[in-house]
């Protein structure tokens, strides 16, 4: 059954997905984002998480104006329940790239439901992240997993 209010962490390539990349209705990434919001989700975010999205986000390559940069940080943090860095956990699952070893290590300290991601260093982490409670997923995925729980006039998004 869909809990009403799981504890998610997004990767920073989510949220590129979520505010900067083409947002089509019908697809995983607007499923996942319209069911986040519908739901009341709780997305959680530490001072390391920001920084790297602040970095992402202001890069070159994705081309996004300073004016629509201060926009979706704005928005962003509208959606995320801000949470101090806890401690990093004695017995962590190594990533293999150090930039995305505060996302797993977050997931794992805060006890987070759900891990977001399309980045293959933090997917190919899944078995052992499971084991401790904490799913690793791409959108696609988590449809996969929830296709049957959503309700279908969920389905239809308006994409920021």
């Amino acid at each position: 059954m869909f809990d009403p209010a799981p504890r998610y962490i997004l990767d920073t390539n989510i949220w590129l997905d979520w505010f900067v990349f083409a947002c089509e209705p019908d697809t995983p990434m607007a499923l996942l984002k319209n069911t986040m919001i519908q739901q009341g989700a709780t997305v959680l975010m530490t001072q390391a998480m920001w920084d790297e999205w602040v970095d992402v986000l202001g890069r070159a390559q994705f081309k996004v104006e300073p004016e629509r940069q201060a926009d979706i940080l704005a928005h962003t943090r509208e959606l995320v329940a801000w949470t101090p860095t806890p401690p990093t956990p004695f017995d962590r699952i190594r990533c293999s790239d150090k930039d995305d070893q505060v996302f797993i290590d977050m997931a794992l300290a805060l006890k987070a439901d759900w891990l977001i991601s399309k980045d293959k260093h933090l997917l190919c982490l899944h078995a052992r992240a499971k084991k401790r409670g904490v799913m690793i997923a791409t959108p696609e995925q988590w449809v996969r997993q929830f296709c049957h729980t959503i309700p279908t006039e969920m389905i239809g998004v308006a994409c920021a």
